[in-house]
């Protein structure tokens, strides 16, 4: 690879599971096969070039799964990702829709999918509770990336990478990224993510800090599953600091009530909100981004101002952010 080569694939190819670097078959361990449960496998295309990728699911909320990813690898330049879709590690072989949504961070590379819940994808109890701080790492701290390199769905090197060095935005590690483990995840030897993978930048590789990438996904107001692990779980060295930014957490859902009048006319569908999650965890300023009906945006409404957040914390000071949330009115 070049210096400062992006990681994206303009072909699918199967890859040989021989060479320096690469594992043989091995039994994965259950924090392992966990983790891996949140990491999903992203192919489509780019001007009718073929590309393929990785993601980490980070939020679940109402009918949609949200999944962020390395930016390179949905978007060239102006042009997005078409025919897109991803794949779970609990429903292997199948394929997926998802849809790259509008929000974008260039520094940090990161973009934001969705990928809408049906009957047939039913999803599992995840373990949310997966990061680690970067600021935690020492020089010479083994770490390895999880991605779709060489065409190997969930492959991992056998080969450890080494961490360098942080920037206040990025991570630096020692060891061959390939193409496919953009957008995948970063961990450490407990299987914890620290970073996500965005570029091999000479001498070095580069990954995006999942505490900045949390920080900004929470900006933008969605809602983030992903939690830090406590601190006797993370074998690294150090006094561990907090998490530079957690995103607010639903702690009470108040169901909406359903108009008669729009039960009665089959009005159905999902309202999509957003408010303000102030420092005492109440919802505020609470606007309708997708609406569906008057009467159901209302209720809608009604309910989100009975529910009740633990707030975003900022280097552990509670502070105001904004939260996407999603109703959905059904009739079964």
């Amino acid at each position: 690879m070049t210096c400062h080569q992006r990681l994206t694939l303009t072909a699918v190819f199967a890859a040989s599971l021989t060479g320096v670097g690469w594992s043989g078959p091995r039994q994965p361990s259950l924090t392992e096969e966990r983790l891996k449960q949140l990491v999903v496998m992203i192919e489509g295309s780019i001007d009718q070039q073929a590309f393929n990728g990785a993601g980490i699911i980070f939020g679940l909320q109402g009918s949609r799964l949200y999944v962020v990813t390395a930016n390179h690898v949905v978007r060239l330049g102006a042009q997005q990702a078409e025919q897109l879709k991803v794949q779970f590690k609990w429903l292997p072989g199948e394929w997926w829709d998802a849809r790259v949504l509008e929000h974008v961070d260039q520094e940090l590379d990161i973009a934001v999918l969705a990928v809408s819940r049906t009957e047939a994808l039913d999803v599992p109890e995840l373990s949310w509770v997966s990061l680690a701080p970067p600021d935690r790492l020492r020089q010479g701290d083994k770490v390895r990336p999880i991605g779709y390199a060489r065409g190997v769905p969930w492959f991992t090197p056998q080969q450890r990478h080494l961490f360098h060095s942080a920037t206040p935005l990025h991570i630096r590690s020692e060891g061959e990224f390939h193409p496919g483990n953009s957008g995948g995840p970063l961990v450490i030897e407990n299987w914890a993510i620290v970073g996500i993978a965005s570029q091999a930048d000479s001498p070095y590789n580069r990954s995006s800090r999942i505490d900045r990438v949390v920080e900004r996904l929470g900006e933008w107001g969605y809602h983030v599953n992903l939690a830090p692990l406590p601190a006797d779980e993370t074998r690294v060295l150090g006094e561990p600091p907090k998490l530079s930014y957690e995103a607010a957490r639903v702690v009470k859902e108040v169901p909406p009530v359903y108009p008669p009048v729009a039960k009665t006319s089959r009005t159905e569908g999902t309202v999509e909100l957003t408010c303000v999650v102030t420092p005492d965890g109440r919802p505020t300023e609470i606007k309708v981004l997708k609406s569906i009906d008057p009467m159901l945006d209302e209720a809608a409404i009604e309910a989100l101002s009975q529910w009740e957040f633990l707030a975003a914390t900022k280097f552990g000071e509670p502070v105001p952010s904004r939260m996407t949330v999603e109703i959905t009115f059904g009739l079964k």
